[in-house]
């Protein structure tokens, strides 16, 4: 119980010296009759003073004893080297929840940051490892960079020999084929020469031909063949009838140069040739049974429509068309010169 305060000092009311109260002489002697006294004023409030049946007129003192005093207003009490206030004890209470939290929060503080010493204790001891192992590693590396930059010297150095040697070879191949290329223009001028000198001889050799086999009237000379071609229009078996009776046979083409002495003469007019699959639908055949080495078909042709185109007629545009045998048409018969 906290003692009332009833005055500006909390004072002890103690007896006079005339006092017959057991009590005051207690007080002053006795540390236990000074408790009392102390309880019995704190009991008796203000109106104590006035208790002639206790105390005698009493008197302010300040109570003094050897470990300790009592003193009006601040009610301070010393025991055992130690003051209490009561103030102090409320102020304790007060702020002894937040003295605690503040303590704990310092508690809790310190282990996190004991536990992040460990924690980085251990990065920094892991992160030595890695040094000294990247350390390793970066040696090993670095030896094996300085082999492979002696093997490169020693590689680029065989390179450049071998630059040197197929220079030198370079040279010896142009010189050689300069050389060649002289010999082959010399060559060259020699085949020219004769191929002048043949063509010359061959234009005479033809002159002479000519001035000597001569084609039939109406018949039109190329090469060494003669041709005629027909002013009238026969199916292609009559053609191939009438051929047989001047002493020839339907054309057959053996040469581009042919064909297209051929498209030259047919002024705008289709003729019969002769080359046809009568005898056997697919296989085309020359009528003097020569194999067919060369074609010059139209595009889409030959296409066989309804299947009775067997017979080969030749176009102003020098290529070729399958159609029906029966068709009337002009026809170049073909014989040789000699």
């Amino acid at each position: 119980m906290e003692p009332p305060e009833y005055s500006n000092f909390l004072t002890l009311q103690l007896p006079s010296e005339t006092s017959t109260g057991a009590a005051g002489q207690a007080g002053t002697n006795d540390d236990d009759s000074y408790s009392n006294i102390y309880q019995d004023v704190l009991a008796a409030g203000p109106e104590g003073r006035n208790r002639g049946n206790s105390f005698q007129e009493p008197r302010t003192e300040t109570l003094r004893r050897p470990n300790g005093e009592v003193k009006a207003g601040k009610c301070i009490v010393r025991r055992g080297g130690i003051r209490y206030s009561h103030r102090a004890k409320r102020l304790i209470v007060k702020f002894l929840p937040l003295l605690v939290v503040f303590l704990l929060m310092w508690l809790i503080l310190l282990v996190l940051i004991l536990v992040k010493y460990k924690e980085l204790s251990a990065n920094l001891k892991t992160a030595e490892l890695d040094h000294s192992a990247m350390t390793a590693s970066d040696r090993e590396m670095a030896g094996k960079l300085k082999a492979a930059e002696l093997k490169f010297s020693a590689t680029m150095e065989s390179n450049i020999e071998m630059a040197g040697k197929l220079k030198a070879t370079e040279l010896k191949f142009s010189a050689t084929m300069e050389s060649m290329s002289k010999g082959l223009l010399d060559v060259q001028s020699s085949l020219n020469e004769m191929k002048q000198r043949l063509e010359s001889d061959v234009a005479a050799l033809r002159v002479k031909v000519d001035s000597l086999y001569t084609c039939p009237t109406g018949w039109k000379a190329h090469a060494v063949s003669c041709y005629y071609f027909s002013s009238e229009q026969l199916p292609w078996e009559s053609a191939k009838r009438d051929c047989i009776g001047r002493g020839s046979r339907l054309v057959t083409v053996e040469s581009p140069e042919e064909q297209m002495f051929l498209a030259q003469n047919l002024n705008g007019k289709v003729h019969w040739i002769g080359l046809s699959d009568s005898a056997q639908e697919g296989i085309w055949q020359w009528v003097n049974m020569a194999p067919v080495l060369l074609s010059f078909w139209r595009t889409g042709e030959p296409n066989d429509a309804r299947g009775l185109e067997d017979c080969v007629e030749i176009e102003h545009t020098a290529t070729w068309n399958d159609a029906f045998c029966s068709t009337y048409n002009k026809w170049i018969c073909e014989t040789s010169r000699f």
